[in-house]
C-alpha cells in the first residue's frame, strides 16, 4: 500500500498538470451550463404555459358568466310573467333597457315573451316567425326539460342586425315547476326569450379585456364552415393555443383561445441565455487560465532542468 500510494499521487499530479486537464474542465463546464440552460428554459416555458392556461380559464369563465347573467334575467322575467296578468302590456324594449346598463348583459338584441295557444303551440312574433321550423324543437325541449335552451344557429349573416340565437326559458302556470313532462306540457303558458348576435355577444364579453389573446368560436365542432366569430390574424402563428368545449343550453360551442404576440413578448425571459453564455464564458476563462498555468509550470520545469545541468557541468 505504501508503494502504491505515491504512484497514485504522482499519476493524479501528472494528470492535473497535463494538457488534457483544461480540456476536461472545459467539457464539464459546457455540459453543466448546457444542462442548466435547458432546465431553466423548460421552467420558464412551463411558467408561461401555466400563465396562458390561467388566462384561458379566466376567459372561458367570462363567457359562461355572461350566459349565466342571461339566464338570471330570463329566470327573473319568467317569474314576473308567471305572477302578472298584465304580461301582454309589458313594453319589452323599455323593460330590457333597464338592464342593458349592466356589462354582464351586453350583446342582447331583443327580449320578449312568446305565449302558447290552446293547443300548446308557440305563437311566434315577428322577431322569430321566420325560423319556426328551427325553433319548434327548441321550444319543445325547453318545455319538457324546464331548462334554459339555446336554439340552433338561425342565420349565418355577418351583420349584427340579424339574430344568430335565441336563448329560451319556459314559463309555467302559477310560477310552478312541474315534476313530470306530461304536467309541464299542460302547464306551460309561454316562453321568455333573449335574442343575440354572436359578434355583439363576444364583443360584450371581452370588451376592454383579453388584449393579449385571440378567439375563435365555432357552432359545434371546430371546423371552418362552423366558424361564428374570430379575432385572429391568420398571418400570425400563435405559440400557445387551447380548445374548450362549452355546452350552452343543449348546444355545443367550441372555443379556441390563442396567444397574441403581445402575450408571447411578455413571457420572454433572457435568463436561460444568460446562463448558457455565462457558462460558456466561464468555461473558456478557466480553460485558458489552466492552460497558461500548465504551460508556465512546464517552462519552469525546463528552466530548472537546464539550471541543474549547468551546475553539474561546472
Amino acid at each position: 500500500m505504501l508503494f502504491i500510494k505515491p504512484r497514485i499521487a504522482d499519476g493524479i499530479r501528472s494528470w492535473f498538470t497535463s494538457n488534457g486537464f483544461p480540456w476536461a474542465v472545459l467539457v464539464i463546464m459546457l455540459v453543466f451550463s448546457t444542462g442548466l440552460w435547458h432546465y431553466s428554459e423548460s421552467v420558464f416555458i412551463n411558467m408561461s404555459l401555466d400563465r396562458f392556461n390561467s388566462r384561458v380559464e379566466n376567459q372561458k369563465n367570462r363567457i359562461v358568466n355572461h350566459l349565466n347573467a342571461y339566464k338570471l334575467l330570463l329566470q327573473s322575467s319568467a317569474r314576473f310573467i308567471a305572477t302578472n296578468d298584465m304580461v301582454y302590456k309589458i313594453n319589452w324594449p323599455a323593460y330590457l333597457s333597464a338592464f342593458k346598463q349592466e356589462k354582464s348583459l351586453a350583446g342582447i338584441q331583443s327580449m320578449g315573451f312568446i305565449p302558447v295557444n290552446a293547443s300548446g303551440n308557440p305563437i311566434l312574433d315577428s322577431v322569430v316567425s321566420n325560423h319556426y321550423s328551427e325553433l319548434i324543437t327548441t321550444f319543445a325541449q325547453a318545455q319538457d326539460t324546464a331548462k334554459f335552451t339555446l336554439s340552433p344557429r338561425l342565420t349565418r349573416n355577418k351583420t349584427q342586425d340579424k339574430t344568430d340565437f335565441l336563448f329560451v326559458f319556459p314559463v309555467y302556470r302559477n310560477n310552478l315547476m312541474p315534476a313530470s313532462v306530461e304536467v309541464r306540457r299542460k302547464s306551460v303558458t309561454g316562453f321568455v326569450y333573449i335574442s343575440f348576435h354572436v359578434t355583439s355577444f363576444m364583443q360584450g364579453v371581452f370588451s376592454g379585456n383579453a388584449q393579449e389573446l385571440d378567439f375563435e368560436l365555432f357552432d359545434g365542432v371546430a371546423a371552418p364552415e362552423h366558424l361564428m366569430f374570430s379575432s385572429r390574424n391568420i398571418a400570425i402563428t400563435p405559440r400557445y393555443a387551447s380548445r374548450k368545449e362549452l355546452n350552452i343550453g343543449g348546444q355545443l360551442w367550441t372555443l379556441n383561445i390563442l396567444s397574441k404576440p403581445e402575450f408571447e413578448a411578455s413571457t420572454v425571459s433572457y435568463l436561460p441565455l444568460v446562463i448558457r453564455f455565462s457558462g460558456l464564458g466561464l468555461g473558456l476563462l478557466l480553460f485558458f487560465l489552466l492552460f497558461l498555468n500548465i504551460e508556465r509550470q512546464k517552462t519552469i520545469q525546463v528552466l530548472t532542468l537546464k539550471s541543474e545541468q549547468t551546475h553539474t557541468d561546472v
